[in-house]
């Protein structure tokens, strides 16, 4: 639980960085970091007197099951028959065997699993370090000559084909005590189920007959705490901004349809609301917003300590990303593809202080530049600090105009006097300076690559020139220019493009990971 509280706490910090320099017209720079969390705590809705609203799309769980795609992601959790020892005893008892050579030698293993395991964190197993594969832990009855019935698994690499769980099962496996490098070999067997999700309920059916397991079970077969505390998984859409689900159920929630707390934070208010989590499948909740009520709903699968998976039925949403790895995310975006690598020679406390210090940096450039009236969009999400071209230049051309090198001197001003500050000594190892154009209509990677990084040199260029008049002493030797052409063009919340904004210089710091250790 301290770990769970403690995650909470920093989630909330990160949050809060959303609100900060929002534009409201008056504003000249932005700041947009993506943070959303929604929180679900004890029972304080009940105090406060939130109630849950009624959805303005409602959803049928069973229409919603039967027409989606399948992805391995909804697969994760730890799937398991009802009932504890005595289910087992008896569906060991009354199940069909079949023989089958695996690892040590020959076995017999009940025709469908009593459980499977699925994620990275539900196995806690140097199997996941395996990429490439999806991996998991299926659950068998064994049995000896005399009849007498045991558990056993194995690990099996699978995949999903429509409505079928396809099965790979693993025949040997070793981790060397010396260089803790793993050896594995897959068996020549191959295991089908079909499937069927019905809420918490999963499923597996195969010539032989069917089994149904349940997704929110401890490991006596009994209810277990719904819990979870999960960011969203990188590059995956996201269910109305939000970024994370951090949620708990009590004693006497889990009783009956739980009602939830949520809590949405940013840097000035948090805001209440309720939730509940149907045993068929229904997640549907109300955000209690400053300037609104809004209520959604979504079917789910409970992906246990891997988090939680949504979907309305034409797009699914995935929240299976833990916050260590959501850190190393966040930090990649301040480093070059070289460097990512050297993350993980962090420790989880070196980490924190990386971003803390690079969000902090982040937010003193933004306050600087709305300080001083300099108009450049300050994108956590991306790492950049972009100016619009048509400040820098004229239509189509690479020629900086006399405002924006009037532009620029004012940046360069304020960015030096931030990043190499006694507060950030040492932090930035270089600055990159990249050049962007938007994807027009008939226009080609290859056609636009000229412009954007000869853009981005001019400025560049000119930046580490003495007519900006400022000390560039430091920063002449850290800058390096690079154009994308429109391979990376800027997207509004609907997921169209803007393409003025795509338009664009950016500016983005790379981070010094020696600062850190």
């Amino acid at each position: 639980m301290k770990r769970f509280i403690a995650i909470i706490l920093t989630a909330v910090m990160l949050v809060s960085f959303a609100a900060c320099g929002k534009d409201d017209g008056n504003n000249s720079s932005q700041q947009n970091s993506g943070y959303n969390g929604i929180y679900f705590e004890g029972d304080s809705a009940k105090k406060n007197g939130t109630t849950l609203g009624t959805p303005q799309v409602k959803l049928n769980p069973e229409e919603v099951y039967t027409k989606i795609t399948y992805t391995p992601e909804m697969f994760y959790g730890s799937y398991r028959l009802k009932g504890g020892d005595e289910a087992e005893d008896k569906f060991g008892a009354e199940s069909k065997y079949f023989t089958c050579n695996l690892g040590d030698g020959e076995m017999e293993l009940t025709v469908l699993p009593r459980s499977i395991k699925a994620g990275k964190n539900n196995l806690g197993h140097k199997i996941s370090y395996i990429e490439g594969y999806n991996w998991m832990n299926v659950g068998f009855m064994t049995r000896d000559k005399n009849g007498k019935t045991y558990i056993t698994s194995v690990f099996c690499a699978y995949s999903i084909e429509g409505n079928k769980l396809i099965l790979n099962p693993i025949d040997d496996f070793n981790v060397s005590d010396k260089t803790n490098k793993i050896t594995y070999s897959f068996s020549d067997l191959t295991w089908e189920y079909t499937f069927k999700f019905s809420g918490r309920n999963l499923t597996l059916s195969n010539e032989n007959g069917s089994v149904t397991l349940n997704g929110a079970l401890d490991s006596y077969g009994e209810y277990d705490y719904f819990q979870c505390s999960q960011y969203l998984t990188p590059g995956s859409a996201s269910p109305n901004g939000i970024d994370a689900f951090f949620f708990r159920y009590d004693e006497e929630d889990r009783k009956n349809t739980p009602k939830l707390t949520v809590e949405m934070a940013d840097r000035t208010m948090s805001y209440a609301s309720v939730g509940t989590l149907e045993e068929n499948g229904l997640f549907t909740f109300t955000l209690v917003l400053e300037e609104s009520v809004q209520t959604y709903q979504y079917v789910y699968f409970y992906c246990q300590m891997d988090g939680i998976v949504l979907t309305d039925g034409k797009k699914n949403y995935y929240f299976n990303s833990e916050y260590f790895d959501r850190m190393k995310t966040n930090a990649k975006k301040y480093l070059t593809e070289d460097l990512t690598g050297a993350l993980d020679s962090l420790s989880e406390a070196q980490l924190e202080e990386l971003i803390e210090t690079q969000t902090n940096l982040m937010d003193d450039l933004a306050k600087a530049f709305n300080d001083a009236g300099i108009k450049v969009t300050v994108d956590e999400n991306s790492g950049e600090l972009a100016m619009d071209t048509s400040v820098l230049f004229g239509g189509d051309s690479a020629v900086l105009t006399a405002q924006g090198k009037a532009f620029l001197n004012k940046f360069v001003s304020v960015y030096t006097s931030i990043v190499f500050s006694e507060k950030y000594e040492n932090f930035v190892s270089k600055t990159m300076v990249e050049g962007h154009t938007a994807p027009v209509t008939g226009a080609t990677y290859e056609s636009s690559l000229p412009l954007s990084k000869e853009r981005a040199d001019n400025v560049k260029n000119y930046c580490i020139s003495a007519e900006t008049g400022v000390d560039i002493s430091k920063l002449a030797s850290s800058l390096e220019a690079v154009g994308y052409s429109n391979s990376k063009p800027i997207k509004d919340a609907d997921g169209n493009v803007d393409m003025a904004a795509s338009r664009r210089v950016s500016f983005r710091f790379i981070i010094n990971i020696d600062a850190v250790k």
